[in-house]
């Protein structure tokens, strides 16, 4: 996990020994920060204020400040955890903010983003001296791309429990 990396990105982490079946997160807010959670291998449910989505490998959900959210009924695909990667952050501007403010719903992204966003979870292990630097250059781009790929994602709940 690392945190305090800087203004933007406050922590990102990885479920390093995983969700076990069948746990819980119990639902909770921050009233001052973005969260994504994206999935990496294995299913449950994703709680979003008061609706309750189906979660499986690939999913993104996006968490607004002081909106509930939650995880539980974890379901391991490959061995006995189910694996996500944790990104809390504030955007760096109020446009951005804006735009984030508009996604409500958890979304599938094509493999790049998926890669994209992996790369930026390793930039931001790897703690070379220009990290901070490059860790916000590819947190804004990844974030204007992952807006226009959720406007425009329209699966079912049940596409993405699928």
């Amino acid at each position: 996990m690392i945190k305090g990396v800087n203004k933007q990105v406050l922590e990102i982490s990885e479920t390093q020994n995983g969700y076990f079946e069948n746990s819980r997160v119990i639902p909770h807010r921050h009233p001052d920060f973005f969260q994504i959670y994206h999935v990496v291998d294995g299913s449950g449910s994703f709680l979003l204020d008061d609706e309750v989505y189906p979660m499986s490998a690939g999913a993104f959900f996006l968490v607004h400040p002081d909106e509930k959210h939650g995880m539980e009924q974890f379901v391991p695909e490959n061995g006995d955890q189910v694996k996500v990667v944790e990104l809390k952050f504030l955007p760096h501007s109020s446009l951005l903010q804006e735009e984030l403010m508009r996604i409500s719903k958890p979304c599938f992204g094509p493999e790049d983003l998926t890669a994209d966003f992996r790369r930026i979870f390793r930039e931001a292990v790897s703690k070379h001296f220009y990290y901070e630097y490059r860790l916000n250059h590819l947190l804004a781009a990844w974030l204007y791309r992952f807006i226009d790929v959720c406007k425009n994602f329209s699966r079912s709940d049940d596409q993405l429990a699928a």
